[in-house]
């Protein structure tokens, strides 16, 4: 744990999307490490002599600050200069909550502080990023930019404010690292230049170029050309770009706030530009890849290609898809951390966002948010389900016991909160205030919520197993022994249709069967061995990709030897998305055709083959 004072800069009132620097002066002694420990809100940038040598979003709530500790060492001289400058987001997005803009630092050598925050680090707004600009790329992922290369800040520099005190705790995982500048293909198009990365690409816009006068350069990012041959910068509401204007003559930038990430960058200009270089500085999160070889070559495919998908979806945390929300879902995150168990060495990231999930866990609801952080006021009830399940598997890899005692309150609260909703029929009953999502399939999206209808309570098969599969979990967890056999016998008497041999997927309303509801309710043991060829060969709506491990479990719950058809199965969706080119996973198989277009051509909860690849092998 960490105090720092709260300081910001005195000229700056812009209440949202707003830039300030701070700078001063240390010096260094003898060859003991030199550290910085940093925490704002929101992100941050920090230069050593000119070098940008940390940066990080502060992916947190309010009321539980983290700090970012970096090693230095290396940048620092006998006299230092010290610039951090800080990108206010303050408003509310699926990645971020509003908290008080502020920053706390110290650096520090051998115990000794050289310098910290405080009203003696002097302070300004930066006014060559456009404050106040407010260009929302989506609207999960919140803002992006507009940096004005021709402007030169004579502001003068004040001693910074300071608001208070603040709090801050270890934030228990890695900082992210800039690996370089990623080989390009620049061609000519009509409105300008086209860059192609070859592979889908996480990173900061980089740029090195001359131009022949002051002039706006729009950067539009996309995974695919499909539409029109061009990217698709204007999506519905969304508005995937960022902005550089550039002075006349030689310019270099490399803008560390938002990451950008795709393919390929259209590059839209007023005139020709002598390009040294424009495409993505490569932004990882370090780990250590496990080797993995398989004889056959397509099942190798698939396999690296997935990794590379975990890899472009972890950053300050789990991100669902790096290029259209960059957010941190339970359900998807379960996904990625089952598969970042066989993928990579170390558990500490699995750790970091499973106890960041935990400081989403709404007390009004007894729920846990949509995402995390998030300032969006809604919740999706069945991905609350999923945190026990993710806590248990990271416990049987990990037997971290601390977390699992921790978080304990939290997924007793949840639990609680469906055992609230059981009705006279014995069932549970949906969350009619919130969205009642269960997969991207027919009669499962429950798309009406957003269209501002709601279909009130009604009694949703995946929901009331999902419940009682929840429990088992917690059980194996806990040691504990939930008596759910009434709610099951509930599900069968109400959901099972007896001439279709099936779990129909609602009681309100015509009958459907999907997949999904069909494998849940084998899993919690309502059905044998042999309704797992009724999963295979019956016309149910199908599973989709991001919800295949509970159709795949069903079946291994059967019969261990339904691993060939697993293995079959996976093959054949995923060499559909190789032949058209992937490099990495889609979230659905319509890939970018998929929700007006927008659909994601990475998504970490589609790297599931890695985890049914290597179910005997050792972690």
């Amino acid at each position: 744990m960490r105090k720092f004072a709260w300081i910001w800069a005195k000229n700056d009132n812009v209440e949202k999307d707003s830039y300030a620097e701070f700078k001063g002066n240390f010096s260094v002694k003898g060859k003991e490490s030199v550290r910085i420990f940093i925490a704002c809100d929101s992100v941050y940038n920090v230069e050593i002599n000119g070098k940008l040598v940390a940066f990080g979003a502060c992916a947190d709530y309010p009321h539980h600050k983290y700090f970012d500790e970096v090693d230095i060492t290396s940048f620092c001289s006998a006299e230092n200069e010290l610039k951090i400058t800080v990108w206010y987001i303050g408003d509310d997005s699926s990645t971020y909550t509003i908290g008080e803009r502020g920053l706390g630092f110290s650096v520090e050598q051998g115990g000794q502080v050289l310098i910290e925050s405080g009203e003696n680090v002097f302070s300004r707004k930066n006014i060559a990023y456009k404050n106040d600009y407010r260009k929302m790329v989506t609207i999960q992922m919140g803002y992006s930019y507009l940096y004005d290369n021709t402007v030169e800040n004579t502001l003068p520099y004040e001693k910074s404010v300071v608001s208070g005190e603040v709090t801050t705790y270890e934030r228990g995982r890695k900082n992210c690292e800039m690996l370089g500048r990623v080989p390009v293909e620049i061609t000519k198009i009509d409105e300008g230049y086209r860059v192609d990365m070859k592979r889908e690409v996480v990173g900061f816009l980089d740029l090195d170029i001359v131009s022949p006068k002051a002039q706006k350069i729009t950067v539009a990012f996309g995974e695919h050309l499909e539409h029109e041959g061009k990217v698709m910068r204007d999506i519905n509401s969304r508005d995937f770009s960022a902005e550089f204007i550039a002075k006349e003559g030689e310019n270099q930038f490399c803008s560390a706030f938002r990451r950008l990430a795709g393919r390929y960058l259209d590059i839209i200009c007023d005139t020709e530009l002598d390009i040294r270089y424009i495409g993505l500085n490569e932004v990882v999160y370090p780990q250590e890849k496990k080797v993995r070889k398989f004889d056959d070559p397509l099942m190798q495919r698939i396999y690296d290609v997935c990794v590379h998908t975990l890899v472009c979806c972890m950053h300050d945390h789990y991100e669902d898809c790096p290029w259209r929300e960059q957010a941190l879902y339970t359900m998807d995150s379960r996904n990625q951390m089952l598969c970042g168990y066989y993928a990579f060495e170390g558990t500490q990231f699995q750790e970091h966002c499973l106890r960041l999930i935990a400081e989403g866990f709404n007390k009004d609801w007894n729920l846990l948010q949509i995402c995390f952080p998030s300032g969006k006021a809604y919740t999706i009830p069945f991905f609350s389900l999923i945190y026990p399940i993710q806590v248990y598997e990271y416990y049987a890899y990990t037997g971290d016991e601390k977390l699992k005692e921790d978080v304990r309150p939290i997924i007793e609260s949840i639990l609680n909160a469906y055992r609230a909703l059981l009705d006279e029929k014995g069932l549970l009953t949906t969350f009619p205030e919130h969205w009642n999502f269960y997969e991207w399939s027919k009669f499962s999206d429950s798309g009406e919520f957003f269209g501002g209808v709601r279909r009130g309570e009604q009694h949703d098969l995946i929901l009331n197993c999902a419940y009682v599969y929840a429990c088992q979990f917690y059980d194996k967890l806990y040691g504990e022994n939930t008596d759910n056999s009434a709610i099951k016998k509930a599900i069968k008497d109400n959901f099972f249709v007896e001439e279709r041999g099936l779990y129909k997927l609602c009681l309100e309303g015509d009958a459907h069967y999907s997949r999904l509801g069909n494998s849940l309710a084998m899993l919690i043991g309502l059905e044998g061995k042999e309704f797992a060829e009724k999963l295979i060969h019956e016309d149910l709506i199908d599973v989709t990709l991001s919800m295949c491990t509970f159709y795949y479990d069903a079946l291994l719950k059967a019969d261990k030897s339904y691993e060939t058809f697993i293995i079959n199965d996976i093959k054949e969706k995923y060499k559909k998305m190789l032949d058209a080119g992937a490099t990495t996973c889609w979230e659905t198989e319509l890939g970018w055709k998929d929700f007006g277009m927008a659909g994601s051509l990475c998504h970490g909860w589609s790297a599931l083959p890695i985890y049914y690849f290597l179910l005997n092998e050792k972690v």
